[in-house]
């Protein structure tokens, strides 16, 4: 067990999205959702963003709430063809490989 885990100084809250973007491609929807985590998340400090899959870190470096801007991401993607160029987004870090979640 790690320091962090037991450690009364540190609290962990995870917040779980699906921007479900595959399904939804339009850009009135991406919009939306945009503008919900605007209003949702703008009162909170967010230390770190998961982001699954490409088309959640490209939304979030073309539309992303502003208080996200200095928060580190870092991308999980399945199959590393579909990383493509990179370099205009705040990336932290990639991981690919195959998700197995059960």
């Amino acid at each position: 067990m790690s320091n962090i885990q037991v450690s009364k100084d540190y609290q962990f809250e995870f917040y779980v999205e699906c921007m479900d973007l595959n399904r939804f491609p339009s850009e009135h929807y991406r919009n939306r959702i945009i503008e919900t985590y605007r209003e949702k998340y703008s009162g909170l400090k967010v230390d770190l963003i998961v982001a699954f899959l490409c088309s959640s870190l490209h939304i979030l470096a073309k539309h992303g709430p502003e208080s996200f801007l200095s928060v580190p991401v870092i991308l999980a993607e399945q199959a590393p063809r579909l990383l493509g160029d990179l370099s205009l987004t705040f990336l932290a870090a990639v991981v690919s490989g195959r998700v197995d979640i059960e």
